[in-house]
């Protein structure tokens, strides 16, 4: 299926990402960060525009590849995460958002990403690491950047 999400054009297979996400276990399985549990539990009360745009790609939001804090904002209130899923797909138009800068850096260009919704963005290439054993191919990973609350009923620690 044909999607085309700012300056992205992609060929996604709905069906066959949605069957991997249903087998496949959800971040905060996988890891006991506070980190990762929180984008987890988060992933609940993300805007019903940004789960409806997972949902019609076969995505389950919980099951990201990784994601990682940058920073927290808000006095603690708000987490600004950086991560990753992967997709049945081929990347047909759009420009990476990771721009390199030398050898081993990159720098995030948000005006290379689509906007799913205020502090959510989005960017994709084809390919990518931490792919999972069985992930259908061809692969697409979808590169995030969200700013979500934080939910557990603990103090956040990334401040």
């Amino acid at each position: 299926m044909i999607f085309t999400f700012g300056n992205y054009k992609l060929d996604i297979d709905v069906e066959r990402t949605r069957e991997f996400y249903k087998i496949e276990r959800h971040l905060a399985e996988g890891c006991s960060c506070d980190g990762c549990q929180n984008f987890a539990k988060a992933c609940e009360s993300f805007p019903q525009n940004v789960l409806d745009f997972f949902e019609k790609m076969g995505i389950e939001p919980k099951k990201a590849a990784e994601v990682y804090i940058n920073c927290a904002e808000n006095d603690g209130k708000t987490v600004f995460y950086g991560g990753f899923y992967h997709i049945c797909g081929t990347v047909l138009d759009g420009e990476n958002a990771w721009e390199p800068v030398s050898e081993n850096v990159n720098r995030w260009e948000t005006n290379r990403c689509f906007e799913v919704a205020p502090n959510f963005f989005v960017s994709f290439e084809q390919g990518g690491s931490l792919i999972a054993d069985g992930f259908p191919k061809p692969v697409v990973s979808m590169n995030i950047e969200f700013h979500v609350p934080w939910v557990l009923d603990k103090p956040n620690d990334y401040l």
